[in-house]
């Protein structure tokens, strides 16, 4: 196009125009006319309206060195058209994205939530399992088991636990440690009553620690009395905080009732020991006494009528004296025991072989005329006490053997 006078002249064909070359003029004052800017040698780009009075999108520059210009131009409608489709085109693609993109979404959270699903009903099988087996462990268990929470209400009791207090079902004692006062009364083996606070559980609730803590219990319905040996601890995760409060226990009636038994023999036996001490002492000095008379007689006997007795009444005479100091050596003997059997006894590896020679010569010091046949074997040690070892082998009559026995490895002291 170009500038004729005040109008614009179309130098091409327009698109929307046939036949209209050379022929088809705007007015110069369209200022909403493309044509009329490029006209006036400008160069731009605008939003107008063209020659058919539509709205366009537009750009325009003059030709250099003539008095021509050019416009370049779109149908606004087209325009958008285009953009509408291409948009319309685009929401589709993402429409379709999201639809895909949640149907994936949908399918891995179905996978993960199958998934969790299965974690959850293997822990919970787990869970289950462990717990039958903690079941059976608890129900085997000898002692009895109780189970609380940290607010005392107790959540479990193995079979031992209920047999003890006369329960049958658990829920029997589902309940708080106070609620057991209807029932149980605890007490200190010297019979003083003991508060709930002073309680085994009670106390491990209060972060306490014990093993062996004996008390006496009443069941005040049926007025069963026992003694239980208690041991209480708080269970503790891995932080170290308490999560549970755990207290065993075992009936000990019958082992105190022994003890108690073992206590008054040993008492009585005491007493006998000392009645028999004072009774040895009684017949010692009873039996010394006559013996002294029988041994003096005996030996002024032998210096005053040694010239008018013949051979075998000197013989009868040390018979007598012979058999007083005999008799004197068994009273020692007895004493020498009854001593012992109060003593305390001292184990240890003893030379038996020793003993036995130092027996040996004490007695051939003591008496050179009597005649006793000592077989003594070297070597042979033993476990015991030395001192009771002395009095056995002590006041042989004829003949004392010590040897190793020929079967099983151990030891023979054999008297006449």
């Amino acid at each position: 196009m170009q500038k004729e006078g005040d109008e614009v002249l179309f130098l091409n064909e327009p698109r929307h125009r046939k036949g209209t070359a050379f022929t088809l003029r705007r007015p110069l004052a369209e200022t909403m006319l493309p044509a009329t800017h490029a006209a006036k040698g400008l160069s731009g780009t605008m939003e107008g309206l063209d020659y058919r009075g539509e709205p366009v999108f537009s750009a325009y520059r003059p030709v250099p060195g003539s008095t021509w210009a050019l416009v370049a131009k779109v149908d606004r409608r087209e325009a958008l058209g285009d953009l509408l489709q291409d948009s319309v085109l685009l929401g589709a693609l993402v429409a379709s994205l999201l639809v895909t993109s949640g149907a994936i979404l949908l399918y891995i959270e179905k996978r993960q939530a199958s998934r969790i699903y299965r974690e959850r009903q293997a822990a919970l099988e787990e869970k289950q399992r462990l717990l039958v087996q903690l079941d059976a462990v608890l129900n085997n268990i000898v002692e009895g088991v109780v189970i609380s929470d940290l607010n005392g209400n107790v959540m479990t009791m193995n079979q031992a636990a209920l047999d003890m207090h006369g329960f049958e079902r658990l829920d029997q004692v589902r309940r708080h440690l106070h609620r057991f006062q209807e029932d149980f009364e605890l007490s200190e083996l010297d019979g003083r009553v003991v508060s709930i606070e002073q309680w085994p559980l009670a106390r491990v609730l209060r972060s306490a620690k014990f093993t062996d803590c004996e008390m006496r219990l009443r069941h005040r319905k049926t007025g069963k009395t026992w003694i239980a040996s208690f041991n209480g601890t708080p269970v503790r995760d891995r932080s170290g905080e308490a999560i549970l409060a755990v207290v065993t226990l075992r009936d000990i009636t019958d082992r105190r009732r022994a003890e108690e038994e073992i206590k008054r023999l040993n008492a009585d036996l005491e007493s006998a020991n000392r009645e028999l001490e004072a009774f040895n002492y009684t017949i010692a000095h009873d039996l010394r006494k006559p013996l002294t008379v029988v041994s003096g007689y005996s030996q002024v006997l032998r210096e005053l009528c040694s010239g008018k007795l013949d051979e075998q009444c000197m013989g009868y005479l040390q018979e007598i004296y012979d058999g007083t100091l005999r008799m004197n050596r068994l009273i020692n003997a007895l004493l020498n025991f009854s001593s012992l059997a109060r003593a305390e006894l001292h184990r240890g590896t003893v030379d038996l072989s020793a003993v036995a020679q130092a027996t040996a010569a004490e007695l051939q010091l003591a008496d050179p005329g009597r005649r006793v046949e000592f077989r003594i074997a070297e070597g042979i040690f033993v476990d015991g006490d030395a001192n009771l070892l002395g009095v056995v082998l002590d006041n042989p009559r004829q003949r004392l053997e010590v040897h190793r026995h020929a079967r099983g490895g151990g030891h023979r002291v054999r008297d006449d």
